[in-house]
């Protein structure tokens, strides 16, 4: 038993341990999942008092397109708990994306560092007890420190609402729980947290909000680089920041000039400020430059801008989820991502791409039972991503023209 909760997992989460910082860490975890089966032998199985909810608390502290994902949830727990006010706990720079979210009251924003430092954890909990929060959603549900699993706990909300896994500290602490299944998608694992408290969910479109000046922002930007309504425009978001999930710049660049080639397509690229030396070699490689328009939007004005979008082609990023709450056909590139957990949710304006490698979709929210080809030294890759590095170029260009096909006026008088 010892020796499967130390070699089971194979990505570099898990530390090199003395013999004895094994044994306290084994009887450290079997004394948890003990007075965890002893909780969930007395919990009661009583409805929750709606009209008891004055403050909701959802926790949420993941990266922008997880909270573009979890706007479902969002909305059909709003709607439903009229009464409610609703905060949201996240990561700082990423709540811009929902800004304008007319179900979130207030945004309470959570710094990693707080965790790291005890003092610095107290204060945050001390802060949360002051808000009185009825009922503190828990969206976290990756293998986690007890103190974080503490936080709902320690809130002193009355209801409390997280993942039960079978192994770990997650859901030690609920009082009403949902199943966490690394197999299903991220947006419907955020709405069985509200289905465990009695919510219906009424529809699963995702949402992102941006208001009149946006709009007119990209306009600008559109009219200054001489583009129309009429011009059939196409986004690569190429993403820089995380190696772990980027196709080869010489192979965006190649689809782009084909792009253009084939439709008479003009390329847009997007993306964040710290991607601008990745795209300025992309479009170096470009016969037909690109209009780079990475660091020049705000998340609101990038929603925007992807709502004008006859085809976005992009990694697993933000955008692509965007692109699903904005309706526009998009082609996903994906190699270490588990697709069937953060897959673009248009399913009929989607194509999603992936390696054919054995491996391919190893990085799951749920690591334990996976052989993956990581150095658990160095956390790097020993096939150099080849799920995705592999992808060819005529597989994304078949799928940008079969989209096009389907859902844009703009290409009928192109003879393919």
């Amino acid at each position: 038993m010892l020796k499967d909760i130390f070699t089971k997992r194979q990505d570099s989460f898990i530390p090199s341990f003395s013999l004895r910082g094994k044994v306290y860490r084994y009887l450290s975890i079997k004394l948890i999942l003990f007075i965890n089966r002893i909780w969930h032998s007395h919990r009661s199985s009583k409805d929750i008092n709606r009209d008891s909810i004055k403050k909701v608390l959802i926790i949420h502290p993941q990266m922008a397109g997880d909270n573009v994902v979890a706007t479902p949830m969002i909305r059909n727990l709003a709607k439903q708990l009229r009464r409610a006010k609703i905060s949201f706990l996240t990561k700082g720079y990423s709540h811009a994306v929902l800004s304008g979210n007319p179900y979130i009251t207030d945004y309470l924003f959570y710094d990693e560092k707080e965790e790291k430092s005890f003092l610095n954890w107290i204060k945050m909990i001390k802060r949360l007890r002051k808000e009185h929060f009825d009922c503190v959603i828990d969206t976290q549900h990756q293998f986690s420190t007890i103190r974080r699993s503490l936080i709902p706990f320690l809130s002193g909300a009355r209801y409390r609402v997280g993942f039960w896994r079978s192994k770990g500290f997650r859901g030690v602490f609920n009082t009403h729980e949902a199943l966490y299944n690394s197999d299903k998608h991220g947006a419907y694992l955020f709405m069985d947290l509200i289905k465990a408290i009695g919510i219906d969910i009424i529809d699963e479109q995702f949402e992102v909000y941006f208001k009149k000046q946006d709009v007119e922002a990209v306009s600008r930007m559109l009219k200054d680089a001489g583009l129309t309504d009429e011009d059939l425009i196409i986004g690569l978001h190429t993403g820089n920041v995380n190696k772990v999930k980027l196709w080869t710049e010489e192979k965006f660049a190649a689809v782009g000039d084909a792009l253009v080639n084939l439709y008479g397509a003009h390329i847009i690229l997007t993306g964040s400020a710290q991607d601008l030396p990745y795209l300025e070699l992309l479009s170096s490689r470009m016969k037909h430059k690109p209009l780079i328009l990475a660091g020049k939007t705000t998340l609101p004005q990038l929603s925007a801008l992807i709502s004008r979008l006859d085809l976005l082609i992009s990694i697993d990023t933000i955008s692509i989820h965007i692109a699903a709450a904005t309706d526009t056909p998009t082609v996903g590139i994906y190699g270490k991502t588990y697709i069937y957990k953060w897959v673009p949710w248009n399913k009929q304006k989607q194509v999603i791409i992936t390696g054919y490698h054995r491996c391919a979709g190893c990085w799951l929210g749920d690591y334990f039972d996976r052989i993956i080809p990581i150095d658990t030294k160095t956390n790097i890759c020993t096939l150099d991503y080849a799920c995705i590095k592999d992808i060819p170029v005529d597989e994304v260009l078949d799928a940008a023209g079969e989209l096009l096909r389907k859902h844009s006026v703009k290409i009928h008088s192109i003879v393919l």
